[in-house]
């Protein structure tokens, strides 16, 4: 599955050794979405070494003072290139990338090579067909892409720079002030998991919910059977 990692504004970079981990496990092409000068700013890279030195431009330029979403594909299906690269614009201005794999397929012989991400995407700009729309205000809408991701996980960032997410609970950390949708980016971690989905995201809201050392601890105390299979979202 690909690899997101989520970076707080206000919090420190990703280091080299993680990124290079979540490269080595994810080398399907790299993307980034973050926030300058009033709009979503997305790049992507083929390579380890322009993919980090993408990162690290935009982690000096605006890391410390904006959000920063970056998604590492492991290609499960669909060819490998950046049309097919997250993120990929969801509507007026938003922009999403997506781990996991979504329950449906290209199914017109003109969209055999779209990715299940890049077809969401493209379903959800039509919610925005006029320049007002925010489809991330409609409950219906975002039920729907809860519902179509519910075991994986999308992540969206709106024109304000927030990030919103949908799918699957539970992102990890080697030390709370970065997070990932899987274990890949670091060499021990917290398992997090918070109650609600498709809200906007919010640092306090993670932690008020409870931080466990393990996955296995997490199940014990709100009482679901431990299965550690299911950390690979």
């Amino acid at each position: 599955m690909c690899v997101i990692i989520h970076q707080w504004k206000g919090k420190r970079n990703v280091t080299y050794k993680e990124f290079s981990n979540a490269w080595s496990a994810n080398p399907h092409w790299f993307g980034l979405m973050t926030f300058v000068d009033g709009r979503v700013c997305v790049d992507k890279a083929m390579k380890l070494q322009d993919a980090w030195e993408i990162y690290s431009s935009y982690a000096e330029e605006v890391g410390w003072q904006e959000n920063m979403v970056l998604h590492f594909r492991m290609a499960t299906h669909w060819s490998i290139n950046r049309s097919n690269t997250h993120p990929f614009h969801c509507g007026n201005g938003k922009y999403l990338v997506h781990n996991g794999v979504l329950g449906y397929t290209s199914k017109k012989p003109w969209e055999e090579d779209m990715s299940d991400t890049r077809l969401l995407a493209q379903a959800l700009e039509k919610f925005d067909s006029n320049p007002n729309d925010n489809w991330l205000d409609n409950d219906v809408v975002t039920d729907m892409v809860h519902k179509v991701c519910s075991w994986g996980k999308v992540v969206v960032m709106d024109t304000n720079g927030d990030v919103w997410f949908f799918g699957a609970k539970g992102l990890m950390s080697s030390d709370g002030e970065l997070w990932a949708s899987t274990n890949a980016p670091f060499s021990s971690y917290s398992y997090c998991s918070y109650a609600n989905e498709g809200d906007l995201l919010d640092e306090e809201w993670f932690w008020d919910d409870g931080v466990y050392t393990t996955y296995k601890e997490y199940c014990e105390e709100i009482g679901i059977p431990y299965n550690p299979d299911e950390i690979y979202y």
